[in-house]
């Protein structure tokens, strides 16, 4: 490397930026390499899914309760798109319509007219 390169601590194995490894900013966990701030206590976690308690071991993803898997695996698995996608999320498909019930209700009975006046013999 060249003397001008100001991360010269950045392992060769990091694919991230060179300014988010070891730099007290989150927890980037799969970019290639441990990132020392994953060490920290309190660091956001970026790279896995929110809201599963995944943790970053040895720069990888780790979700409580999945059986551990090879990464070579897990690349295999269709993944939900990440929301750092750039195309749009397709809709949720509609639920399916319920099937009509197997004996036809009968409608409501509609009320009978008032009976019309008789018309006028003038």
């Amino acid at each position: 490397s060249s003397e001008s390169e100001p991360f010269s601590s950045v392992p060769d194995d990091w694919i991230c930026a060179p300014w988010y490894y070891d730099q007290a900013d989150g927890c980037d966990c799969t970019c290639g390499a441990p990132d020392p701030d994953c060490e920290l206590p309190g660091q956001y976690l970026y790279g896995c899914a929110n809201g599963v308690g995944a943790t970053c071991v040895d720069g990888a993803c780790v979700v409580p309760g999945v059986a551990d898997v090879e990464e070579t695996e897990i690349a295999a698995v269709a993944e939900p798109p990440s929301p750092l996608a750039s195309e749009p999320e397709a809709p949720p498909e509609a639920p399916p319509v319920p099937s009509p019930p197997p004996f036809p209700s009968p409608p409501p009975p509609t009320p009978s007219p008032p009976p019309s006046p008789p018309p006028s013999t003038g």
